[in-house]
Protein backbone atom coordinates (compact mmCIF):
# COMPACT_ATOMS: atom_id res chain seq x y z
CA UNK A 1 0.00 0.00 0.00
CA UNK A 2 2.66 2.20 0.67
CA UNK A 3 4.60 1.70 -2.00
CA UNK A 4 1.84 2.29 -4.48
CA UNK A 5 1.05 5.82 -2.62
CA UNK A 6 4.05 6.87 -3.81
CA UNK A 7 3.83 6.15 -7.14
CA UNK A 8 0.57 6.74 -7.64
CA UNK A 9 -0.43 9.71 -4.96
CA UNK A 10 2.26 11.66 -4.98
CA UNK A 11 2.48 14.06 -1.86
CA UNK A 12 5.24 15.98 0.17
CA UNK A 13 7.80 14.35 2.79
CA UNK A 14 5.21 15.72 5.30
CA UNK A 15 2.58 13.57 3.43
CA UNK A 16 -0.09 16.87 3.92
CA UNK A 17 0.69 18.45 0.88
CA UNK A 18 0.28 17.29 -3.08
CA UNK A 19 3.14 17.22 -5.04
CA UNK A 20 2.24 18.34 -9.02
CA UNK A 21 2.60 15.93 -11.69
CA UNK A 22 5.74 17.31 -13.53
CA UNK A 23 5.78 18.70 -16.97
CA UNK A 24 6.73 16.47 -19.88
CA UNK A 25 7.86 18.24 -22.63
CA UNK A 26 7.13 17.54 -26.01
CA UNK A 27 4.25 17.15 -28.59
CA UNK A 28 2.94 14.73 -26.14
CA UNK A 29 3.46 16.28 -23.24
CA UNK A 30 0.11 17.21 -22.23
CA UNK A 31 -1.09 13.43 -23.21
CA UNK A 32 1.18 12.08 -20.62
CA UNK A 33 0.27 14.60 -18.10
CA UNK A 34 -3.45 13.54 -18.42
CA UNK A 35 -2.83 10.41 -18.28
CA UNK A 36 -0.99 10.28 -15.36
CA UNK A 37 -3.39 12.69 -13.17
CA UNK A 38 -6.15 9.71 -14.69
CA UNK A 39 -4.13 6.88 -13.10
CA UNK A 40 -3.41 9.40 -9.86
CA UNK A 41 -7.31 9.84 -9.44
CA UNK A 42 -8.06 5.95 -10.08
CA UNK A 43 -5.75 5.28 -7.18
CA UNK A 44 -7.58 7.27 -5.09
CA UNK A 45 -10.85 6.08 -5.70
CA UNK A 46 -9.08 2.38 -4.58
CA UNK A 47 -6.94 3.59 -1.41
CA UNK A 48 -10.40 5.48 -1.07
CA UNK A 49 -12.53 1.70 -0.84
CA UNK A 50 -10.01 0.46 1.42
CA UNK A 51 -9.74 2.99 3.81
CA UNK A 52 -13.89 3.00 4.13
CA UNK A 53 -14.25 -0.63 4.48
CA UNK A 54 -17.29 -1.34 7.07
CA UNK A 55 -15.94 -3.76 9.39
CA UNK A 56 -12.86 -3.81 11.68
CA UNK A 57 -9.82 -5.25 9.25
CA UNK A 58 -8.51 -6.73 12.94
CA UNK A 59 -11.22 -8.76 13.25
CA UNK A 60 -9.35 -12.49 12.64
CA UNK A 61 -12.72 -14.48 12.39
CA UNK A 62 -13.55 -11.81 9.09
CA UNK A 63 -12.41 -13.32 5.72
CA UNK A 64 -13.49 -9.82 3.77
CA UNK A 65 -10.00 -8.40 4.35
CA UNK A 66 -8.01 -10.86 1.99
CA UNK A 67 -10.98 -9.88 -0.59
CA UNK A 68 -10.28 -6.55 -0.34
CA UNK A 69 -6.68 -6.76 -0.23
CA UNK A 70 -6.33 -8.60 -3.22
CA UNK A 71 -9.18 -6.21 -5.43
CA UNK A 72 -6.72 -3.56 -4.26
CA UNK A 73 -3.54 -5.67 -5.25
CA UNK A 74 -5.09 -6.13 -8.61
CA UNK A 75 -5.88 -2.29 -8.70
CA UNK A 76 -2.34 -2.17 -8.44
CA UNK A 77 -1.25 -4.24 -10.95
CA UNK A 78 -3.80 -2.85 -13.59
CA UNK A 79 -2.29 0.57 -12.61
CA UNK A 80 1.15 -0.63 -13.16
CA UNK A 81 0.39 -1.87 -16.55
CA UNK A 82 -1.00 1.23 -17.22
CA UNK A 83 1.94 3.48 -16.43
CA UNK A 84 4.06 1.54 -18.48
CA UNK A 85 2.28 1.40 -21.67
CA UNK A 86 2.12 5.35 -21.19
CA UNK A 87 6.06 5.12 -20.74
CA UNK A 88 5.98 2.45 -23.97
CA UNK A 89 3.87 4.78 -26.10
CA UNK A 90 5.53 8.30 -25.11
CA UNK A 91 8.98 6.99 -25.66
CA UNK A 92 8.86 4.57 -28.70
CA UNK A 93 7.79 7.64 -30.89
CA UNK A 94 10.85 9.04 -29.85
CA UNK A 95 13.67 9.80 -32.79
CA UNK A 96 16.12 12.44 -30.69
CA UNK A 97 18.24 10.88 -27.58
CA UNK A 98 18.78 14.16 -25.60
CA UNK A 99 14.79 14.26 -25.82
CA UNK A 100 14.32 10.55 -25.05
CA UNK A 101 16.90 11.12 -22.09
CA UNK A 102 14.99 14.02 -20.52
CA UNK A 103 11.56 12.12 -20.91
CA UNK A 104 13.40 8.91 -19.01
CA UNK A 105 14.95 11.09 -16.76
CA UNK A 106 11.16 12.79 -15.47
CA UNK A 107 9.92 8.86 -15.95
CA UNK A 108 13.10 7.88 -13.43
CA UNK A 109 12.14 10.54 -11.08
CA UNK A 110 8.64 8.91 -10.83
CA UNK A 111 9.23 5.34 -11.00
CA UNK A 112 8.98 3.96 -6.80
CA UNK A 113 7.40 -0.25 -7.91
CA UNK A 114 9.15 -2.96 -9.33
CA UNK A 115 7.64 -3.20 -12.33
CA UNK A 116 7.82 0.44 -13.39
CA UNK A 117 11.57 0.40 -12.67
CA UNK A 118 11.72 -2.21 -14.92
CA UNK A 119 10.13 -0.32 -17.52
CA UNK A 120 12.29 2.76 -16.92
CA UNK A 121 15.61 -0.01 -17.15
CA UNK A 122 14.12 -1.80 -20.81
CA UNK A 123 13.32 1.97 -22.35
CA UNK A 124 17.17 2.88 -21.03
CA UNK A 125 18.18 0.45 -23.11
CA UNK A 126 15.83 1.29 -25.96
CA UNK A 127 17.89 4.97 -26.04
CA UNK A 128 21.38 3.17 -25.63
CA UNK A 129 20.52 1.63 -28.76
CA UNK A 130 18.98 4.67 -30.29
CA UNK A 131 21.92 6.75 -29.50
CA UNK A 132 24.42 3.72 -31.38
CA UNK A 133 22.14 3.83 -33.90
CA UNK A 134 22.30 7.37 -34.33
CA UNK A 135 26.25 7.52 -34.01
CA UNK A 136 26.88 4.18 -36.74
CA UNK A 137 24.69 7.11 -39.36
CA UNK A 138 26.85 9.90 -38.49
CA UNK A 139 29.75 7.49 -39.60
CA UNK A 140 28.49 6.80 -42.46
CA UNK A 141 27.92 10.03 -43.38
CA UNK A 142 31.20 10.85 -42.07
CA UNK A 143 32.64 8.15 -44.06
CA UNK A 144 30.71 8.74 -47.35
CA UNK A 145 31.37 12.58 -47.11
CA UNK A 146 34.99 12.02 -46.28
CA UNK A 147 35.89 10.42 -49.28
CA UNK A 148 33.53 12.79 -51.85
CA UNK A 149 32.41 15.95 -49.92
CA UNK A 150 29.34 17.93 -50.77
CA UNK A 151 29.82 21.32 -52.47
CA UNK A 152 28.33 24.29 -50.95
CA UNK A 153 26.21 26.33 -53.61
CA UNK A 154 28.77 28.80 -53.77
CA UNK A 155 31.63 26.31 -54.47
CA UNK A 156 32.75 25.24 -57.99
CA UNK A 157 32.45 21.85 -59.23
CA UNK A 158 35.82 22.17 -60.52
CA UNK A 159 38.73 23.67 -59.75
Amino acid sequence: VCESHLQFNRFSLDCRVPVNIPEFEGSRGIEITRALSEIQSIFRTHITELCNLEYDIMDINSSSWHDDINKFKNGMKDLDVMYTKIMDTSISDIEDVSAGVMLLKTFSSLAHRNAVKRCVEKKVIYMYSLFIRQCQRIRQDFDNNCRNPALRPNEPQYA
